[in-house]
């Protein structure tokens, strides 16, 4: 049985689906109202000047809960890729935060090594989305961005 039918290997409706891919886009987009009790976050990053688009770079986001470092949780980072006319998102990987609420991302192939020929990253974001709580807490969603200027 292939993914496009469910269990009794009936085909899911079209609208179901996306009606359930609309509900899952909302509740990210408005933080942790999906999460009842979440502790407010946020997630600072800074702007990164490059100066070797191909030297090992490191992304670094901190993350916060009442003024104070949020340590073990998973902050993923995503590059902003620009082209004349476009800029689409991709993620470039992610890393854990520590006893400071930083989390690091370090990329040995530079910024230059984020895209294809012809393209450039402009900018990049890092996000905090948990499923279930960290450190026996549960944290609300957020969500930072910074350029990338040469």
């Amino acid at each position: 049985m292939n993914g496009d039918h469910d269990a009794r290997g009936t085909r899911p409706s079209r609208g179901l689906m996306a009606l359930a891919l609309t509900a899952v886009v909302m509740a990210a987009a408005t933080g942790c109202s999906w999460i009842r009790g979440c502790a407010e976050t946020r997630l600072q990053v800074e702007p990164l000047h490059v100066t070797d688009r191909s030297a090992p770079v490191t992304f670094t986001a901190r993350l916060t809960a009442d003024d104070k470092p949020v340590r073990g949780a998973r902050v993923h980072f995503f590059a902003r890729i620009g082209a004349p006319g476009e800029k689409l998102g991709e993620q470039i990987g992610d890393g854990a935060t520590d006893a400071d609420g930083v989390a690091r991302l370090v990329r040995r192939d530079g910024v230059a090594g984020l895209v294809l020929p012809g393209k450039r990253a402009v900018a990049y974001s890092a996000q905090f989305a948990t499923v279930g709580e960290v450190g026996g807490r549960d944290y609300c969603w957020t969500e930072a961005s910074a350029p990338i200027t040469s």
